[in-house]
């Protein structure tokens, strides 16, 4: 063992990690700041004596994947495994979609909901994975654990296993181009935040609540009348508007089928593809910071293939996966740009606020070598590319159906962190509630009047059974939007009528408070739930909601240990 050692990505992120044995390496990243990559020492000395360098990395908060692979290049190795607990192993995953190519991987500690996302299933390495049960029981076809027991014998045998029923085998060559037509640059790899996706056939259906969109690969064969019906058939039934992109050299007669369906023709725009930027770089570009944040929102209103608000919208995870620059001038932000990595060496732009080929130039400097670019744009944003390497290789057209009713104004789901509305709400909990962030000096808040606090003497089994309790009487007691708070993290503002059902996006947060302050309130505070993670308690507050919880909770968790 080396010790503890640090790196330092590109990007800033310090990754702290220590390095055991010698051999083929193998890499397995913590679960998160609070996580330390210690859960993974009962496996080192078995994986040492199997020949493999065990290198264990600790994990601040929201590590970029370009991170994650800045430090496969630090340590030097191009043939290797990969591992992950928590959110260590959706760091994995989302590794493996922008370019990773580990043999072998192991995805540990995940709940059922994140382990069945859609990207896990596309992983191309050897994989194993190790669950942990949710409300649904446990997972098919996975090692179902819990954390106490990750280091058992167990889990240990099947580590071991995996190995031997899975051996190093060469890998083909790496393309250094793409095809125009490939639809990887084109489908989320995860599921955004309040959405839904469905894959119907080549088709993939995701649903944002307020709009929504078709993506596919050429539809050579398909039955496209067919097709057509069928997916507006879907999305008649959300009342959403729907956007269909076609792309010339794919199904010529795709668009004659959606004009005869009603849809009505949008932009047209020119697809681009280089192999290498040839912007020169320059000094006013930097990455983005939280303070410009309100003026990159202001310059990136417009139409862009990814709109930056939806960018902020699908998640935390995916603004900071992206590759945001600022332009510079006089040291205050006038032009932005964003590009995503998209798996397989393809980067992909998002949008652009002006004709600004610096930011192109940091993009190179950011990708992966042999890296392959897409964009989509017309007029002099397409001068701006095509000047900077890029090469026309199809033209991409929108196509937009609207239902007969209204559609919804907002997502159903929509995350907060750096916003002002974020900022507003935990004001009015300080103020409103008197909250007192302590770990020892108790209640956390001034209960309010009529509230009723609960000691939490629940066991693993009995967290399902509150989580339902709550959201039956959230459901049944409100009747508007509603916030789920959990302090100095990201929390959501979200429809309680539009989530948690089959065909809905999950219901946000958590009532039981694992590890920090969760809240559910409303936004003027009149009710909600206080889960204090030191004094384990839950405080329910607001006539309505009491009214609805009180005896089921009594049933669970006995008689409260207060009333206000």
């Amino acid at each position: 063992m080396t010790g503890r050692e640090q790196f330092r990505a590109p990007d800033g992120t310090l990754l702290t990690y220590r390095d055991f044995g010698d051999g083929r390496p193998l890499v397995l990243f913590a679960g998160d700041s609070d996580d330390t990559a210690d859960l993974w020492l009962p496996h080192v000395e078995p994986l040492v004596a199997r020949g493999h360098r065990v290198i264990l990395v600790d994990l601040p908060d929201l590590v970029p994947t370009a991170a994650g692979l800045a430090l496969l290049d630090h340590l030097a190795t191009t043939d290797y495994d990969l591992g992950g607990h928590g959110v260590g192993a959706l760091l994995v995953v989302r590794m493996v979609f922008a370019g990773a190519t580990p043999h072998r991987v192991i995805v540990a500690g995940l709940t059922p909901d994140a382990a069945s996302r859609e990207g896990l299933g596309r992983v191309r390495a050897s994989t194993l994975v190790l669950t942990t049960p949710g409300p649904d029981g446990p997972v098919a076809g996975g090692l179902n654990l819990t954390v106490p027991d990750f280091a058992s014998p167990q889990v240990v045998a099947a580590i071991n296993g995996f190995f031997d029923a899975n051996p190093v085998r060469p890998r083909p060559p790496r393309r250094k181009t793409r095809p125009a037509d490939d639809a990887w640059p084109r489908r989320p790899w995860s599921t955004p935040i309040g959405a839904v996706v469905e894959h119907d056939g080549p088709v993939t259906r995701v649903h944002h609540g307020a709009h929504g969109t078709v993506e596919h690969p050429d539809l050579a064969g398909v039955d496209l009348a067919d097709l057509v019906e069928r997916q507006l058939r879907h999305f008649a039934e959300r009342g959403e508007p729907v956007e269909w992109k076609t792309y010339a050299h794919e199904a010529p007669d795709l668009p004659a089928h959606l004009l005869a369906a009603g849809f009505t023709p949008g932009w047209e725009r020119s697809v681009l593809v280089a192999d290498e930027i040839t912007a020169p770089p320059s000094g006013d570009v930097r990455e983005l910071r939280d303070e410009d944040l309100p003026e990159v929102r202001r310059l990136a209103r417009g139409h862009h293939r990814t709109p930056f608000a939806d960018l902020e919208a699908d998640g935390p995870a995916r603004l900071y996966d992206a590759n945001v620059q600022v332009v510079l001038e006089r040291g205050r932000v006038v032009g932005a740009g964003w590009a995503e990595p998209a798996g397989g060496g393809a980067v992909v732009i998002g949008g652009l606020t002006g004709q600004w080929p610096q930011v192109l130039a940091a993009w190179r400097q950011w990708a992966e070598p042999e890296s392959t670019f897409f964009a989509e744009a017309d007029g002099e944003l397409r001068a701006v590319l095509l000047g900077a390497g890029f090469r026309e290789v199809a033209t991409a057209r929108s196509y937009h159906w609207t239902p007969p009713r209204p559609a919804a104004a907002t997502r159903p789901v929509v995350p907060l962190f750096d916003q002002a509305e974020y900022d507003e709400v935990w004001r009015r909990v300080y103020r409103r509630l008197d909250f007192r962030p302590s770990t020892s000096a108790f209640p956390g808040i001034a209960e309010p009047p009529g509230s009723v606090t609960w000691h939490l003497n629940v066991g693993e089994d009995g967290v399902d059974g509150l989580q339902s309790v709550i959201i039956a009487g959230l459901r049944e007691g409100v009747g508007e939007e509603l916030y789920w708070l959990d302090w100095q993290h990201v929390g959501y503002r979200f429809d309680p009528d539009r989530v948690g059902r089959p065909g809905q996006p999950r219901w946000p947060g958590h009532v039981y408070p694992d590890g920090d302050y969760f809240l559910y309130v409303t936004r003027d505070l009149r009710l909600g739930t206080f889960g204090h993670p030191w004094e384990h308690t839950l405080c329910v507050f607001g006539e309505s909601l009491v009214a609805q919880v009180e005896q089921p909770l009594i049933a669970l968790l006995g008689r409260p240990v207060r009333r206000s």
